[in-house]
């Protein structure tokens, strides 16, 4: 099963995908979430590409793994990205939909960062993949944790 996972901006969105195995995270793409939200068949595009079957939202949780206003405006976001491109339908609930998930994303910028810094990218290139990366590391973590569940089962 491919899984995308977005990791939603008020600016930018980084876009990840996992293998049709559902196991390893790959970075896609940044993309303008401007441009999103206003032209849903570029969402659209990816998740047919794809061949998308689930779609992993990554949540900023505050410190303390509470929602604050933060996770609360990345929800709306993604509703709006998931209606645009016609995932869900505008009635839906979001939080209710099997085929969407949040996941904590709290730390997934920070080790993005740390990881481009040891690949030696400098701060430009880091600005124009950073969003793409974090979107990859919190899918590996959601595959992992998807795995480690089923294990347990």
């Amino acid at each position: 099963m491919r899984i995308l996972s977005l990791d939603i901006g008020d600016v930018r969105t980084g876009v990840a995908i996992s293998d049709a195995g559902g196991t390893v995270a790959s970075p896609l793409d940044v993309l303008e979430t401007r441009e999103l939200l206003a032209n849903g068949s570029l969402l659209q595009r990816v998740i047919c590409d794809y061949d998308v079957e689930h779609v992993v939202i990554g949540l900023p949780l505050s410190l303390n793994g509470e929602e604050g206003p933060q996770a609360r405006h990345v929800r709306s976001l993604a509703k709006k990205l998931l209606v645009g491109c016609g995932w869900i339908e505008h009635n839906d609930d979001i939080s209710t939909d099997e085929r969407v998930s949040f996941f904590d994303e709290r730390f997934s910028s920070t080790e993005a960062k740390r990881v481009m810094a040891d690949s030696r990218y400098t701060s430009k290139q880091m600005r124009g993949s950073l969003d793409k990366i974090a979107a990859a590391i919190f899918l590996q973590s959601y595959l992992e944790h998807l795995s480690h569940d089923e294990e347990k089962d």
